[in-house]
């Protein structure tokens, strides 16, 4: 609808240190959106100038899961802002942030499904391990000694995927899906230039 975004001289505040001392519930972003070739040579370019404006807020929003509140407001040329557009814009980030939202449970169930498969399979390897240490367990030979040493790494090896994906990785999939649901939910203002 604008062209590339480029967020010239975004000012990012509250939440601490950055800006006003002890608000840590709003973020407030001030984005500039005009067509332009945002190339690293450009003095428009930051570091935020690699994503769109919704995904840098995203990203605000996955870093600082504190913040409750986003206010952002768009500058535009005056001749691009339209009846409407304030409207028609926060409907369609909140579209985006929906898909987006999906897409992330989406990843977090095809996780799932690996770490419960891999689970399963460690769970197999891990009971052929007992019976095997359960056999050789009277053994002096230091080749069963090895043997059963070895198993036991592997075992560790096979259980570490499956429990980190199950416990930590998880919960990366809320973080991921609140910072979009709390997205969607920003307060939006366009301005003219």
């Amino acid at each position: 609808m604008f062209g590339k975004p480029v967020r010239r001289g975004a000012k990012v505040t509250g939440g601490g240190p950055q800006g006003t001392p002890g608000d840590a519930t709003v973020r407030k972003h001030q984005l500039s959106l005009r067509e332009t070739r945002n190339l690293p040579f450009s003095e428009d370019f930051h570091e935020y100038s690699t994503i769109s404006g919704i995904e840098h807020i995203y990203g605000e929003l996955q870093a600082n899961p504190s913040l409750k509140k986003v206010e952002t407001t768009i500058v535009l040329p005056p001749e691009q802002i339209t009846p409407n557009l304030e409207k028609r814009t926060r409907e369609a980030i909140q579209r985006y942030c929906l898909a987006r939202s999906r897409e992330v449970g989406q990843s977090e169930r095809a996780l799932r499904w690996r770490a419960l498969r891999a689970l399963a399979i460690a769970l197999a390897l891990f009971v052929a391990y007992v019976f095997v240490e359960w056999r050789l367990q009277g053994s002096e030979l230091p080749v069963f000694k090895f043997v059963v040493e070895g198993l036991d790494i592997l075992i560790w090896v096979a259980l570490w995927f499956p429990l980190d994906a199950l416990f930590f990785g998880l919960l990366s999939y809320d973080i991921n899906s609140d910072s979009y649901k709390r997205a969607s939910q920003m307060q939006l203002k366009i301005e003219p230039a």
